[in-house]
């Protein structure tokens, strides 16, 4: 919570409120030029009316002598008001307090309607764009021009609504901020009569409109802290940070730089400087890529505006859907921010607009869009201040065009998840929940799944608990990943177990790899991780090895229930992945009986010669036998570890560690075979 401070100018804070507390709020662009204010009797003001008011007395930092600026003859001034709700409010606060000194203003459609005669030489035309541009918007600017009058613009989207003559020849900019802690505070004060210390957090979660919601005359002050502390409470989530974000890869390294970069121009780095500033993101649904557009956003910091956007937004954005609208609010969008300040845009579903020249419906359109995006992404470069992140799911559909140097420069892919990139997505997501073991049955349990699977299993553990009346357990996280998935039988769990530990022992026999995570739970039914030794420069034996570790499930199938079960028939299988290595031993690396004889690593078996298909076949069979051989060795490790497997259904690293630094249980004298002597 902060304390309440002080306004910047506080005698123009009382002015503002003084000028508008004796005539109800008329808060349209009508014009009444006989309005004046007269005598009337003092009227309740609206909390979000206070609260502007304290806004605006913040951004004239001349205090009350502010006017003479405004309605110096012929200045253009523009007044940047942070949202929709700001703008009308604003106007009218400002031509009430000028109409109380005794001063003409005209509004838009006084101008518009013929209505200056002969004006007054200090007359302030206030032009209000707090919606749309109208067509007549330039007219009535240079008729306020043509008679010399000072002109005020106010507006929450200059780029996008406020005609270009006015901002390329504007005198003065000023900018009033979103309602902090003290203008909430102040609020409340004014409209109650008590004092309430409010947390800019709070404030920063309320929009204006809230505050005539719950802070009325006569409203209980304990009810209307209480309704804040709820508000603050709920603003209180850590703002996302990129160490927060697993599995990104490159595009996390990327975004680190960037954001780096970005810092360094805010402390005057020149932006030519910055790196990567026009970004295509591409990889499966619900890899983070939006979640990583808002972590560079909040690394920044408060000066770093984060626009979230799409096609679907442009082309609903001003209401008529008309193409001239639609590109309209595509050239808002990617107007440069305010200088010295950061925008970062994210367009999401980038494939939306697709190539030009495809034939789909509406291709005629669709090269309008693309154009104008062209148009904006061209040179953008040299546009200070914005970076563009565009986001898919299909890279191919993107115009080619889109990824030229000096628009949407770097593409990068982000892949699924790995295990541990998962289960470092699990124990972020579940906080101090649970522990780093937990985190890994649960990423054994979702293989391929992606940070936002796990986002929806932990919501349905919740409500699950919630529902039970009791905390969330690992339990309810894993019951929500294999919902839907058929259950297996005991038996069928423990022959999978025997699969699984049958690959760990063989691979750590044979020193091929390190098992980190096991799971006869997971969807696709039993699979096992393996962190493997980098080895560049891989002999026949490492090879040889690597296949028996392949096939030392389907041999502990064989050896424990004399028979193997029909497992996956795809390239991913084991035998597919053994017989690709056996392959490649024989025709590909030179490595077998047909000496340095090349034969392309993608060619099947069957464009080998009849006595190589033979000799891989050979090799196939002696690496079942070598892993068979071990396995008879570790029989007592073996049942063990399936045993414990199948009834956990899930083990973690420091679970399979436990096991494997046991003193192996070996039989009396025997040895550990290599896959060489099994051969002979």
């Amino acid at each position: 919570m902060t304390k309440l401070s002080q306004p910047k100018t506080p005698a123009l804070f009382k002015a503002l409120l003084a000028a508008v507390s004796k005539v109800p709020p008329r808060l349209t662009n009508e014009s009444d030029l006989d309005d004046e204010p007269g005598e009337l009797e003092p009227v309740g003001i609206s909390a979000d009316v206070v609260a502007v008011a304290w806004c605006l007395s913040g951004a004239f930092e001349s205090g009350p002598d502010f006017l003479p600026g405004l309605v110096e003859p012929g200045s253009i001034s523009l007044l940047r008001v942070p949202a929709p709700a700001y703008t009308q409010k604003a106007a009218w606060i400002i031509e009430r307090y000028i109409r109380n000194q005794s001063r003409p203003v005209f509004t838009r459609l006084g101008i518009g309607n013929g209505a200056l005669l002969k004006p007054a030489p200090d007359a302030l035309a206030l032009l209000n764009f707090g919606d749309r541009t109208r067509e007549d918007d330039i007219v009535v600017f240079r008729r306020a021009a043509d008679h010399g009058l000072s002109v005020l613009a106010i507006s929450h989207d200059a780029q996008g609504l406020v005609p270009l003559p006015l901002l390329k020849f504007c005198d003065r900019d000023i900018v009033v901020k979103k309602a902090d802690g003290a203008a909430v505070a102040a609020s409340i004060q004014e409209v109650t009569g008590h004092s309430v210390v409010v947390s800019d957090r709070a404030a920063a979660a309320l929009e204006l409109d809230d505050l005539s919601i719950f802070v009325r005359p006569g409203a209980d002050v304990g009810a209307i802290t209480r309704k804040i502390q709820r508000v603050d409470n709920s603003a209180t989530r850590p703002p996302l940070k990129l160490a927060d974000l697993h599995g990104l890869g490159e595009a996390r390294e990327w975004a680190q730089t960037l954001v780096r970069d970005l810092r360094e121009f805010e402390k005057g780095m020149p932006w030519e400087n910055v790196a990567a500033t026009g970004v295509l993101l591409s990889s499966p649904p619900g890899c983070g890529k939006t979640m990583l557009g808002r972590a560079i956003a909040s690394e920044v910091g408060p000066s770093c505006e984060f626009l979230d956007t799409s096609y679907a937004q442009w082309q609903t954005a001003r209401g008529s859907g008309h193409l001239g609208d639609v590109t309209k609010e595509i050239r808002r969008v990617f107007s440069p921010p305010p200088a010295g300040r950061i925008k970062i845009v994210f367009c999401d579903e980038y494939d939306t607009v697709p190539a030009r020249g495809t034939g789909t419906h509406n291709d005629t359109w669709f090269a309008a869009i693309n154009t104008c995006l062209l148009e904006m992404l061209d040179g953008f470069k040299s546009r200070s201040g914005l970076v563009v992140i565009a986001a898919t799911n299909f890279p191919a559909k993107i115009d080619p065009a889109m990824t030229r140097s000096g628009r949407l420069e770097t593409h990068i892919r982000i892949p699924r998840p790995s295990f541990a990139d998962l289960a470092l997505i699990f124990q972020s997501l579940l906080g101090d929940m649970f522990t780093a073991s937990d985190a890994q049955h649960l990423a054994a349990a979702s293989p391929g799944a992606t940070g936002a699977d796990a986002a929806k299993w932990i919501r349905e553990g919740k409500r699950t608990a919630r529902e039970a009346g009791r905390p969330l357990s690992v339990d309810d996280v894993h019951a929500a990943i294999l919902r839907g998935t058929p259950w297996l039988s005991k038996p069928d769990r423990l022959r999978l177990a025997y699969h699984e530990t049958a690959h760990i022992l063989v691979a750590d026999t044979l020193k091929v790899g390190r098992a980190i995570a096991a799971s006869v739970l997971a969807r696709d039914g039993g699979i096992t991780f393996f962190d493997r030794p980098a080895n560049p420069l891989p002999e026949k034996n490492d090879i040889l090895d690597e296949m028996a570790q392949l096939l030392a499930g389907r041999a502990a199938e064989r050896m424990v229930f004399g028979e193997m079960h029909v497992g996956l028939a795809d390239a991913e299988s084991d035998c597919a992945r053994a017989t690709s290595l056996a392959c490649r031993l024989e025709g590909t690396w030179g490595l077998g009986g047909l000496g340095a004889l090349w034969i392309s690593a993608q060619a099947s078996l069957e464009q080998l010669p009849a006595d190589a298909r033979e000799r891989v076949k050979d090799m196939l069979t002696a690496a079942e036998k070598a892993a068979t051989a071990i396995l008879e060795v570790r029989r007592h490790d073996l049942d063990a570890m399936a045993a414990h497997l199948a009834e956990r259904g899930t083990l973690g690293r420091a679970d399979i560690d436990r096991h494997l630094a046991k003193p192996r249980r070996l039989r009396p004298e025997a040895q550990v075979p290599t896959i060489g002597d099994v051969a002979q």
